[in-house]
C-alpha cells in the first residue's frame, strides 16, 4: 500500500508541475518575465531564511560593503533566479540549433580556441552563474557533444522530463551518484564533459580561496585532468537581456604543466584556477550568481541575521 500511495503522490506532483510548466510556456515572454519579477520580489520578503542567507554571504565575501547594498543585490538575485526558471522552461520556444549563434555570443581566448579545435577531449567547468543551462546547451550543440552530470529529482517523472529537455540539444546526461568512473571512461574515449563546480563540496572537496575566503571546492575536474590530461576550460553564460540573449565567456585552458608530485597539492592548484574564473564573473555582476547557498556556513553561522527595514524601497 505504501508503494502505491508513493507512486500516486509522485504522479500528482508531476501532473501539477507539468500544468505549471505548460502555463508558463503559454505566456508571452514579457508577461513571463513580469511574473518572475513579481514572484521574486514577494519571495525576497517572504523567505526569511533565504533572504538572510544571501545577505550574510554577500557581506561575508565583501561583495556588498554594507547591509543596504547586500539587500539590494539579494532582491535582484531572487528575480534573477526566477528568470532562470522561466528561461529553462521556455528556451526551446526561442532558441533552436539553427539560430543558437544569433542568441549566444561566444567569447574565448586564442588558447581556448586552439584547445577546443584540437584537444581529444575537454573538461568544461562552469558555475551557478547567469544561465548555466545555456552553457551546456551551447557547448553541446556548437562546440562539442557533452556528457553532463545531473542530480536527479526525487520524482522520477520530473527527472525524465529534465533529461529530455537537455538531450534536445545533443547533451548526454548521467546521474551524479557514482558518475566519476563514467566521466573518466568518457574522457579516455574522446568525449568531452561538462561539470558545475562552484557549490560547497564539504568533506569531499579541496581547500581553496573563493571570494576572499576559504571554501571547499569540488575536486572532480582536477582529478579527471590529472588522470587523462584533458584540458579544463572554465567559463560562464551571462544573461544580456530578457530576450534570450547571452554571452558564453571562457578563459585559457587550465592544465598542470609541472606536477608537485603530491596529488593533493596538484588538485588544489588546479581547483584554485577554475574556481577563480567563476569568482571573476561574480565580481563583474554579483546579481547573476546563486547566493542562495551555504558555501561559508561554518564561518558565518554565529553572525547575526539581517532583517531589512519594512519601509525600504524595492529596487529591481
Amino acid at each position: 500500500m505504501k508503494i502505491k500511495i508513493g507512486n500516486t503522490l509522485q504522479y500528482i506532483v508531476y501532473v501539477l508541475a507539468r500544468g505549471f510548466v505548460e502555463f508558463i510556456r503559454l505566456l508571452p515572454l514579457n508577461m513571463a518575465f513580469f511574473l518572475a519579477r513579481v514572484i521574486g520580489t514577494f519571495a525576497y520578503y517572504l523567505d526569511f531564511f533565504g533572504r538572510n542567507l544571501m545577505i550574510r554571504n554577500l557581506l561575508h565575501t565583501g561583495i556588498a560593503k554594507n547591509k543596504p547594498e547586500a539587500a539590494t543585490i539579494a532582491k535582484k538575485n531572487y528575480i534573477h533566479l526566477l528568470k532562470f526558471g522561466i528561461e529553462f522552461l521556455k528556451f526551446d520556444q526561442y532558441i533552436t540549433s539553427e539560430n543558437i549563434t544569433k542568441h549566444i555570443k561566444f567569447k574565448s581566448t586564442p588558447k581556448a580556441d586552439e584547445a577546443i579545435k584540437n584537444a581529444k577531449a575537454i573538461i568544461f567547468v562552469s558555475g551557478h552563474y547567469g544561465n548555466w543551462e545555456i552553457s551546456g546547451l551551447f557547448g553541446s550543440s556548437v562546440l562539442r557533444p557533452l556528457l553532463s552530470v545531473m542530480k536527479p529529482s526525487p520524482n522520477q517523472r520530473i527527472t525524465d522530463y529534465l533529461i529530455n529537455k537537455r538531450k534536445n540539444f545533443g547533451q548526454e546526461i548521467c546521474m551524479k551518484k557514482d558518475s566519476f568512473s563514467l566521466l573518466l571512461s568518457s574522457l579516455k574515449s574522446g568525449k568531452s564533459i561538462g561539470l558545475i563546480a562552484d557549490q560547497d563540496a564539504r568533506s569531499k572537496g579541496i581547500d581553496t580561496v573563493f571570494l576572499a575566503h576559504p571554501a571547499r571546492t569540488h575536486r572532480s575536474p582536477a582529478l579527471l585532468h590529472l588522470k587523462t590530461g584533458a584540458p579544463i576550460i572554465a567559463g560562464v553564460a551571462r544573461r544580456l537581456d530578457d530576450k534570450f540573449n547571452y554571452e558564453v565567456v571562457v578563459e585559457d585552458p587550465i592544465t598542470l604543466e609541472k606536477s608537485t608530485e603530491k596529488s593533493e597539492e596538484d588538485v588544489k592548484l588546479l581547483a584554485q584556477q577554475y574556481i577563480k574564473v567563476i569568482e571573476n564573473a561574480i565580481r563583474k555582476d554579483p546579481t547573476q550568481w546563486m547566493w542562495y547557498n551555504t558555501r561559508w556556513r561554518k564561518r558565518i553561522k554565529k553572525k547575526k541575521s539581517y532583517t531589512p527595514d519594512k519601509n525600504e524601497k524595492i529596487q529591481t
